[in-house]
């Protein structure tokens, strides 16, 4: 059976203990360490506040990924280093109260009673070239229900009446900012609020940039589709991205469907991390995928 490590106050448990309980695999809870300031330990804060390299150091037993809440005023880059913590997936959750929870735990828990898998583009050559490619890689794994819905074939407001209706992934290629996508007429969040959501999402996969980065005044896009329960687990980047390094995780993401090697978020984060690291050839694409956060249930299923 696998295995999730929480990390967060105690006042928080009971709602997601009873919020997990159907899921397929073990919860066990840590009580999230309080940030301690001093001009010693500030780059150890900067780099891990919640100290969870040394938490993971006190595990006996294997786990398979962690889940850290945090508050709302936090940001995804200034909470942890980079997607993964010593090898273990990270996801995150922004909550100020244990009820703000429970629409992502709704989302994170709903089993999809069909698997389509969706891949949006933004109106440019190069990136609706790069969607196109990326849906012929997923069909290896999943043949009948993959769908391209494209920027240059559908409008804004048909693309939110669709991803309403809770594709089990979504895989975007294109520009982003910390309010949302620029492809699709700049698709914002208060899009989404817009329309009765009739099944959450499964995983939202952005590669684009900004979508994940805290700004004043801005809560960021995938911090909100995931707390409001739209979906399940997002994986976006809090900051600028080179284009070229992007499109490379993007293509590496699309090879590892079409080998068919992750069953869930988590390995396919793992897999990432593996084909990428300590390899000088990948050195500007591995830079990237340091920037990139999981927002939600890293056990995600794909």
């Amino acid at each position: 059976m696998r295995e999730l490590v929480v990390i967060a106050p105690r006042e928080y448990w009971p709602v997601i203990r009873s919020g997990l309980v159907v899921c397929d695999y073990k919860v066990r809870f840590f009580v999230r360490q309080e940030i301690i300031s001093s001009k010693k330990s500030k780059q150890k804060i900067a780099n891990d506040p919640y100290q969870l390299t040394q938490l993971v150091t006190r595990l006996r037993t294997k786990v398979d990924a962690l889940l850290l809440v945090v508050p709302r005023n936090r940001s995804p880059r200034s909470v942890a280093p980079g997607p993964l913590i010593s090898g273990l997936p990270l996801g995150l959750v922004f909550a100020n109260q244990p009820s703000d929870l429970k629409p992502w735990l709704m989302a994170a828990t709903y089993d999809s009673p069909h698997h389509l898998w969706v891949v949006l583009a933004m109106w440019r050559r190069s990136y609706l070239r790069l969607g196109k490619r990326i849906a012929r890689w997923m069909r290896s794994s999943n043949p009948n229900n993959v769908e391209g819905w494209y920027d240059d074939t559908i409008t804004r407001d048909d693309l939110v009446q669709k991803l309403a209706q809770g594709p089990r992934v979504v895989v975007y290629v294109g520009h982003g900012r910390p309010r949302g996508l620029t492809g699709y007429e700049g698709l914002r969040w208060y899009h989404f609020t817009q329309v009765q959501q009739r099944q959450p999402c499964g995983t939202f996969i952005c590669f684009a940039c900004d979508t994940l980065k805290r700004t004043y005044g801005v809560f960021p896009f995938g911090c909100r589709l995931v707390l409001s329960g739209a979906v399940g687990a997002y994986l976006g980047a809090v900051e600028p991205l080179l284009v070229d390094a992007n499109t490379r995780l993007a293509h590496l993401m699309g090879e590892l469907f079409d080998k068919r090697a992750a069953s869930d978020l988590a390995t396919l984060v793992i897999k990432m991390h593996e084909r990428l690291h300590d390899k000088p050839e990948y050195k500007p694409a591995y830079k990237a995928f340091s920037d990139y956060r999981i927002i939600g249930n890293p056990l995600q299923a794909l």
